[in-house]
């Protein structure tokens, strides 16, 4: 295995004038109309939209800033000369963000000076060039610095300790140049070692360690026979001086149940204890390897002008996809993921990069480091960011904060994002979220129910399959119907109301092996409770609503309860998996249960479960979705002298 080598290419030497107030140099006519709307006063952005020939005929007339634009437009889009008076681009600049050149597409250019130079005018943001390829020595440089830094000077993240060692590890030995691997039973020895976190691909992983290799892989065995991504780990750890790297497919017996149930069990220590974790971001299977250079597209272009007789340096190139490095909300989708950065789409990964304390990811175009003090990246970006939000700072903060209220809030926040994740094998789902559950479950000290808690359960059971989200029911079951890990896909909370309907008799749960917030292999609720009987309505949309919602009209259904169906007007039904079309009129029947509700501006917002009965001498329910409505009076649905009754929902 060779080592990659480094970018050669060069950049000019900054001007030696500094400016800490990073005033600049402004090179512009006022009277402008291209460009002076611009510079931006304050925090504020301003946008204006023109083409290559505008900024020509500005230039012409003597405006430096446009000319600027221009060139760096040009520079960085070379085939853009062709369009000049056809493609229409807006142009953003701003204090807090890059300046972008946008023509509505994913194609944005980000113009910038170095760190500690004057640009001409002051609304440039300092940047960073990249090393050109994460395996390079200037690569491992800007890693090194990013960790060492961290385990200097943040508490939160910790200073890499020694730590006793997960149950096997692979042992790389103490010289750099050996070629040998073993398989490391470390009988609870201390040492540091760093994850790798990885996805295994569509193929099965040439290596992994079975009953049948574990002996020979004990005794040891050659590095050059693993897939690549696992030698470039081993590279990557050996630089850091660390002798010892943990890999799930090799130190975990993968055809043996009862290993894994106990080794997955110890994920949160297995990644919190670790030094580092090594994030093969970019790769979508361990033979493609963690070590890339960025597309040519990428490449920094350097721009040369000369202000009042010096030379002033400014760069440009297209804005590396810093929105595709984290889940955060609806407008970045796992699909957006599964090119760029595969891992990212992963529900394993998840929990690994929350509860590991540095996380180093090998991304397409550059490194970022990521701990619980926020993210860096070689280009400066999250550096300069004003507004950059890490979910694992703040869910790191609120599990040092230990206040029970911010760890429910978050554990919804968690939950929420780690639903829209793909796992390989629907069994997974609990375990792999158990370390951060075990973790957050320190400061709740609760019962974990199948991926809920009973302190706050009734609030807990009020998430939801947003429309267009509903999946056919697994196949296999999971988890209880009332858990979200019974469904596959995203879910929501609703936004819960101040009155509880229900008091909870029995919340049971019987994990499947040692784990409590493992696998489950039975539960139940038993509560008491009003409910009304109710009719699901196959509900007929009009074209332009299914266009509109993305709704399918042959799975959506509204709740009729005593013959009222008013789904458009007053009452929303989600679904918790697509409901069969070709259901008989027994199987239409479904019983409602007031969980909770409450008054607001003088109407009433009541949530109720939408419960199928399966068991009618108990009785007992299985859970099919929830029903939002608002109603300026409850008895339409659930007359003041109902009854309350007591039933078991599984």
């Amino acid at each position: 295995m060779t080592e990659a080598t480094e970018s050669d290419a060069k950049v000019p030497p900054p001007p030696t004038q500094e400016s800490n107030t990073d005033k600049g140099i402004t090179q512009r006519d006022s009277s402008c109309k291209i460009c002076s709307g611009l510079i931006p006063q304050g925090d504020y952005h301003r946008e204006s939209k023109v083409n290559i020939a505008q900024l020509s005929e500005s230039w012409d007339k003597g405006c430096k800033t446009c000319g600027i634009l221009r060139d760096v437009f040009l520079g960085c889009l070379p085939d853009a000369a062709s369009q000049e008076g056809e493609v229409i681009w807006n142009i953003r600049l701003s204090r807090f963000k890059p300046i972008w050149l946008s023509d509505y597409t994913e194609i944005r250019l980000d113009i910038f000076k170095l760190p500690s130079t004057v640009g001409p005018f002051g609304c440039l943001h300092s940047r960073s060039i990249p090393s050109g390829h994460t395996g390079s020595s200037a690569a491992f440089r800007q890693a090194k610095e990013w960790v060492t830094g961290c385990t200097k000077s943040h508490n939160l993240c910790g200073t890499g300790p020694a730590c006793p060692l997960p149950t096997r590890v692979l042992d790389l030995g103490t010289n750099e140049s050996s070629s040998i691997f073993k398989i490391c039973v470390t009988q609870n020895r201390v040492a540091r070692y760093i994850c790798l976190s990885h996805c295994w691909g569509s193929h099965k992983t040439p290596t992994t360690l079975i009953k049948d290799n574990l002996d020979s892989l004990v005794k040891g065995s050659l590095i050059s026979g693993l897939p690549q991504t696992y030698q470039d780990a081993i590279l990557v750890t050996k630089r850091f001086g660390i002798r010892y790297l943990w890999i799930d497919s090799l130190c975990i017996v993968q055809d043996n149940a009862d290993d894994w149930r106990r080794e997955s069990s110890k994920m949160a220590e297995v990644y919190q204890n670790s030094y580092l974790t090594i994030a093969a971001t970019c790769s979508a299977g361990g033979e493609e390897g963690i070590f890339t250079a960025p597309q040519p597209s990428y490449a920094t272009k350097t721009f040369e002008f000369s202000n009042k007789g010096s030379e002033t340096h400014i760069y440009g190139r297209q804005l590396f996809p810093h929105h595709r490095y984290d889940l955060l909300g609806d407008s970045t989708a796992p699909s957006d993921f599964s090119n760029t950065s595969p891992l990212l789409s992963r529900a394993w990964v998840y929990q690994e990069r929350l509860l590991s304390p540095r996380v180093l990811h090998f991304m397409q175009e550059e490194l970022v480091f990521e701990c619980a003090y926020g993210r860096s990246c070689e280009c400066g970006y999250f550096q300069s960011s004003r507004y950059d939000f890490s979910l694992k700072k703040s869910f790191t903060e609120s599990i040092q904060k230990a206040t029970k209220q911010l760890n429910q809030d978050h554990w919804y926040e968690v939950v929420y994002v780690y639903s829209k994740l793909k796992l390989t094998f629907g069994k997974d789902k609990l375990p792999a979220l158990s370390g951060v559950a075990k973790l957050v479950n320190r400061q709740l000290k609760d019962v974990y129910l199948a991926g809920l808690w009973r302190s706050n359960l009734a609030k807990q059971l009020c998430w939801s399959k947003p429309n267009g989200h509903q999946t056919p029911k697994p196949l296999q079951w999971r988890a209880p119907s009332w858990s979200w890990a019974a469904t596959d896909g995203r879910v929501s909370l609703f936004s819960t109301r101040d009155e509880t309907f229900v008091t909870f008799h029995e919340t049971i749960c019987e994990p499947k092996g040692i784990d409590d917030t493992g696998e489950v292999k039975s539960g139940y609720i038993k509560l008491s409770g009003k409910i009304a009987p109710a009719v699901l309505v196959p509900m007929e949309l009009r074209t332009s609503e299914t266009r509109r919602y993305g709704v399918d009209p042959s799975t959506h259904f509204d709740v009729s309860v005593g013959g009222k169906c008013d789904l458009h007007y007053t009452t929303s039904f989600d679904p918790d998996y697509k409901i069969p079309v070709e259901f008989d009129q027994a199987s239409m029947n479904v019983t409602c249960l007031l969980l909770m509700g409450g008054l607001s501006a003088g109407s009433w917002t009541d949530l109720f479960l939408v419960l199928k009965l399966v068991d009618e001498t108990i009785p007992e329910y299985e859970r099919i979705g929830i029903v939002t409505r608002k109603t300026s009076s409850r008895e339409e649905w659930i007359p003041d002298e109902t009854k309350t009754v007591t039933i078991k929902i599984i």
